[in-house]
């Protein structure tokens, strides 16, 4: 069995039970690279909770929680692939400052493979990754009211806040997803290869917060969003908007490693063959 290595980081193929030679991600130079895929990467409790999902993109930003009770539960098999449960009362993971990507007049890029338990949202927002509060720079990705996952990135100041939706979510089922915003402003959102519309608001802008995982508290209170509800897999953070071939390429990672290549659209360029 041949071993893969990228950089100074060493893939084992047998951890990947789809038979997937892992794409280089780490090319793409994320500041924060978390896969569930490798239990290495995941500090377990004497309860089997997830401590700390440590990060792969060398940049040592790992994910933790100290709270006992808030720390997400590692899922070794759901449907047929591993994720991190999080379960919408108080779970969480804190991250460090350094996994912000710029807002002021930057372009920015999350990835991730999520299945979403309970889509349902009763205050505001369901959050799944993010940052800001009321009156300075922010930026977030949740479910919204409407069942739909978004990405909002909001400037203190006179600055404009650029929103993205997608198509309407399904419970208990697997997606991936990719979203981001160029310099210019334009938004995007991708689930399941599939694209969507960008609007740009002058809406409530948000705040300097520090980034959190399935937390609500990044967009203005506890008591104004949802904790998310549901697994992570897999989550990846850019600090630049990449091209359209590197897009396809990320959606076609994330499919064939995931077993989720029939999501993708017929004419895709990697729906039969890995990138």
């Amino acid at each position: 069995m041949p071993i893969y290595r990228f950089g100074d980081m060493v893939i084992d193929p047998q951890k990947y039970p789809w038979g997937y030679k892992p794409w280089k991600l780490l090319g793409l130079f994320p500041l924060l690279w978390l896969d569930a895929s490798d239990s290495e990467s995941l500090i377990l409790d004497s309860e089997g909770n997830v401590e700390e999902w440590r990060d792969k993109s060398g940049g040592n930003r790992h994910a933790t929680e100290n709270t006992t009770s808030r720390r997400p539960t590692y899922i070794s098999d759901y449907n047929g692939i591993v994720g991190i449960e999080f379960d919408g009362v108080d779970d969480r993971f804190i991250l460090p400052d350094e996994t912000r990507p710029g807002i002021t007049d930057d372009a920015l890029f999350y990835g991730l493979v999520f299945t979403p338990y309970d889509t349902s949202v009763t205050n505001w927002a369901r959050n799944i990754i993010g940052c800001g509060r009321l009156a300075s720079p922010g930026c977030t990705v949740f479910i919204t009211t409407e069942n739909r996952l978004r990405l909002e990135v909001a400037e203190s100041g006179d600055r404009q806040s650029v929103r993205t939706v997608t198509d309407s979510l399904s419970n208990h089922t697997t997606h991936f997803a990719h979203v981001g915003r160029k310099i210019n402003y334009e938004a995007f959102a991708y689930v399941n290869g599939v694209s969507s519309t960008s609007t740009i608001t002058t809406e409530a802008q948000w705040g300097s917060y520090e980034q959190r995982i399935g937390d609500p508290e990044q967009v203005g209170s506890s008591s104004s969003g949802d904790f998310y509800d549901g697994l992570l897999h897999e989550v990846f953070i850019l600090d630049y908007y990449p091209d359209e071939n590197t897009l396809s390429k990320i959606e076609g990672y994330l499919a064939h490693k995931w077993g989720l290549t029939a999501n993708l659209p017929s004419n895709h360029p990697y729906k039969d063959v890995a990138p």
